[in-house]
């Protein structure tokens, strides 16, 4: 026989006994009428019992967190006259990138390196120890890092022999069917973040190239991570801001010396008729690059008209008109910007436009000019007493867009001293795969010593002698 425990017995009688209740009718037993029969006073107990503490009647507010500030007049950075920004996410009209920057800087483009920099790289001899010092840094950056994220998922997954979903497109395969599988949704995968390993081989391969040249590398500074924001006025009157984030920064203790202005058959020339177009070269080669390479044909900067050279930047109300560098002073143990880094660490998208390199390295190396003139002269100096030169390095890790820009003048409508961006022709690959395989294994291939005989002559050709030391043997990073 199943017995009920005391507790629940005890708990089914009080329900019972609840519900019975509930039910009993309410008798008026005449209390108040035989008291007030009898002359006996009834007060409430409101009247008897005075509160401890006054009353007070606060507010209820339900609001549990401050609301958001409106992107309007209401803003307290508001202001009416827009600011055309380039930021790190702005982009220019797609295969007119390069020359949509050449019209905002007013700069003249030049498809090859300096000379100092061709000279002093062809003097580079290539020796089995630096190879393997620079094979090693590559492997470490890439392989070697204990560092480990969940990375974002990558949308494009690689070609598995079907799609997932059916193409309804009419007519069919109006795409390359076979560069990436439709409808996968491919799991997050752990590794090294780009940005991280982008920043860590820059460093070690300026470290390697200033060893291996024999130069100081307290000659120069590195400064990671560091926010440029410039303003500067057009010839129409229209205000750009430009604020980028430069995740390498060089900076030496001598400026680097200003280069001569090139010759008219050496500059890159836009011809644009009345349609706005730009006449392509290599039509037959299926290269991508050459495929989508521009020769320009008119004389100095790319006209744009009827365009403007700031269509392409975004119009902001919200900013605070104020310009940022990091070098604040000339006392400074080394105020001068050598080099710019910009780097393509994008995980989704693994694509590198030469045009897009070339118009990013222009930006970020004038914004950084803009910071350099204004360190030197003021706010209010328009007319620079020396020229600023500064290099620009594009890389996603093993293709490098090598360039150097040359502030000349402030006014952006300064036709007789344009600004000066000189550029390799074509992207430089430095490596070709570096990675695990399958197996397990480390695997490396198509190191490429010219490339970084380029960078280190790039990084090291306009130092002064002062910055040489006396020991030349190579050290390893």
């Amino acid at each position: 026989m199943i017995r009920k425990p005391l507790s629940f017995v005890k708990n089914m009688q009080w329900n019972n006994s609840y519900y019975l209740q509930q039910e009993r009718p309410i008798k008026d037993l005449k209390f108040l009428e035989r008291m007030n029969r009898d002359e006996i006073p009834v007060c409430k107990i409101d009247d008897i019992l005075s509160p401890i503490l006054p009353i007070k009647t606060i507010p209820l507010d339900t609001q549990t967190r401050l609301p958001e500030v409106t992107k309007d007049q209401q803003h307290p950075l508001w202001k009416d006259e827009p600011a055309f920004t380039y930021t790190d996410n702005s982009w220019m009209s797609k295969d007119f990138e390069l020359a949509f920057a050449q019209a905002v800087t007013n700069t003249v483009a030049v498809d090859f390196l300096p000379e100092s920099v061709q000279k002093c790289s062809l003097n580079k001899r290539v020796s089995d120890e630096e190879k393997e010092r620079v094979e090693n840094i590559i492997r470490t950056c890439y392989v070697g890092d204990a560092v480990q994220k969940k990375l974002a998922r990558d949308f494009e997954v690689p070609f598995t022999g079907w799609h997932a979903v059916e193409s309804r497109m009419r007519p069919r395969n109006q795409y390359d069917w076979k560069a990436m599988s439709w409808g996968w949704k491919a799991p997050r995968e752990f590794g090294v973040p780009n940005r991280r390993r982008l920043v860590h081989l820059s460093q070690a391969l300026v470290k390697e190239a200033f060893k291996s040249s024999g130069h100081d590398i307290s000659a120069v500074q590195m400064l990671e991570n560091t926010k440029v924001r410039q303003f500067i006025r057009r010839p129409d009157g229209k205000l750009v801001r430009l604020y980028l984030t430069l995740p390498l920064m060089l900076t030496a203790r001598n400026a680097p010396q200003p280069l001569d202005p090139p010759h008219n058959n050496d500059i890159l020339r836009a011809e644009y008729k009345d349609t706005f177009t730009a006449v392509r070269v290599n039509k037959d080669n299926t290269d991508e690059e050459d495929k989508y390479a521009i020769r320009y044909y008119s004389t100095g900067v790319p006209d744009l008209k009827p365009l403007n050279p700031v269509s392409n930047l975004f119009k902001v109300h919200i900013y605070e008109e104020e310009n940022n560098f990091p070098i604040k002073c000339e006392e400074f143990s080394h105020p001068h910007v050598h080099t710019v880094f910009y780097h393509n660490a994008s995980h989704i998208r693994k694509r590198y436009s030469a045009d897009k390199e070339r118009s990013k390295c222009l930006l970020h190396a004038y914004a950084a000019a803009l910071g350099q003139a204004r360190l030197r002269q003021g706010m209010d100096g328009a007319d620079l007493s020396e020229p600023i030169r500064i290099n620009s390095v594009s890389t996603n890790g093993n293709q490098f867009t090598l360039s150097t820009f040359q502030l000349n003048s402030l006014h952006l409508n300064n036709k007789e001293k344009p600004n000066y961006f000189y550029f390799h022709a074509e992207p430089l690959q430095l490596f070709q795969t570096c990675g695990l395989s399958e197996t397990g294994q480390v695997t490396f291939e198509g190191l490429n010593m010219d490339t970084y005989h380029l960078l280190d002559a790039l990084l090291t050709s306009d130092l002064s002698t002062d910055e040489i030391t006396t020991n030349r043997q190579s050290v390893s990073v």
